[in-house]
């Protein structure tokens, strides 16, 4: 075991866990310009605004699951994600046309924001978002 410069044991990280969210309209297509929201322990931990029917999210297990909640035009869904999945597919009843000019930029809770992807602060951990 490691230990630290006072001869103490170094804590264990915590794993890291990853997945992808995909969101596609009825005709199978990715569905452009939905708002993509991340929460874990009922804390909101950022998200994707107009955001290209995907994202990608990479945080520590220790968090726990993290529920996903998509808005587009007119329609919530959401879905909870464990360690024991790696994507999920979101399918809207609607079609969304390809729309130019998307920033495909992800934000923290604290505002924080970067293109494609942000690393947020939770807690004593970090959590990257990537649009």
């Amino acid at each position: 075991m490691s230990s630290g410069s006072a001869g103490a044991p170094m804590p264990k990280a915590s794993p890291m866990h990853q997945f992808r969210i995909q969101v596609l309209d009825g005709a199978g297509q990715v569905f452009y310009g939905v708002t993509i929201n991340l929460y874990a322990r009922d804390a909101y931990l950022g998200g994707i605004e107009e955001s290209d029917g995907e994202a990608t999210i990479r945080y520590p297990a220790s968090l726990g699951p993290v529920t996903v909640l998509i808005e587009a035009d007119g329609y919530e869904a959401q879905t909870t994600i464990g360690a024991d999945r790696s994507s999920h597919t979101f399918s809207l009843p609607t079609s969304r046309q390809r729309v130019t000019g998307g920033k495909r930029e992800a934000r923290c809770a604290d505002g924080t924001s970067g293109q494609p992807c942000v690393v947020c602060a939770v807690g004593n951990s970090t959590v990257r978002i990537c649009a």
